[in-house]
């Protein structure tokens, strides 16, 4: 019985694993961008030319 389970668990586990990764790494760009949008906003806002800073 495992040996017909294991063929169809097999791609489940991967698929759930590459959409897990990708949630992540969503939520970790989403964070990334917020936090770069803010300090930009910040800059901007207070007058600072840290504009020149968006090298990355």
């Amino acid at each position: 019985m495992q040996i017909d389970v294991m063929p169809f668990m097999f791609p489940i586990i991967r698929v759930g694993a590459l959409l897990l990764m990708a949630l992540i790494v969503g939520m970790f760009a989403a964070a990334y961008v917020n936090h770069r949008m803010l300090l930009m906003d910040y800059r901007i806002s207070s007058g600072g030319s840290g504009a020149r800073w968006r090298s990355s």
